[in-house]
This record gives C-alpha cells, structure tokens and sequence, in this order.
C-alpha cells in the first residue's frame, strides 16, 4: 500500500477524527483523543491490510498526527 493519506473530519478542542486514505480509497479513519499529558487513539478499518501495511499505517498516525500534537493551542 503506497503511503497513506489523512483527512480530518471533525474537529473539537480535545478530540479529532480522520479518514485515512490508500490512495485513492478509504481504508479507514482514526479517532484522536487529547488528554493533558496523552493521546489516547481507535483505529477503525475498513479493509483487510496486511501485517506490515497495518505497521505502516501506525507508524505514519503516530509520526504525522500523534508526534505533532500541540496541546496548547490557541485556535479555539
């Protein structure tokens, strides 16, 4: 699977949700939850992926979403 792609969906002050795209298909979506000090995550998919492609996937959440997460956002 080429390298996954993520679209938020909604958005609130201590939670979001993103679809997670293949490509051009939705394989599934994440749902982040912020706590003070942790983010707490439901990866929900929507096709079969293999070992690896699962890994991959995790690692890229955590890497690009989870990793980059600012709890003191002034945005809202």
């Amino acid at each position: 699977m080429e390298s996954s792609r993520f679209e938020r969906t909604v958005r609130t002050e201590s939670s979001e949700i993103f679809a997670i795209y293949g490509g051009a298909r939705r394989v599934g979506r994440i749902d982040l939850h912020y706590g003070r000090f942790e983010v707490h995550g439901t990866l929900l998919l929507e096709v079969d992926l293999t070992d690896d492609e699962l890994q991959q996937v995790i690692d890229q959440i955590d890497e690009e979403l989870v990793q980059t997460h600012d709890p003191e956002r002034e945005d809202f």
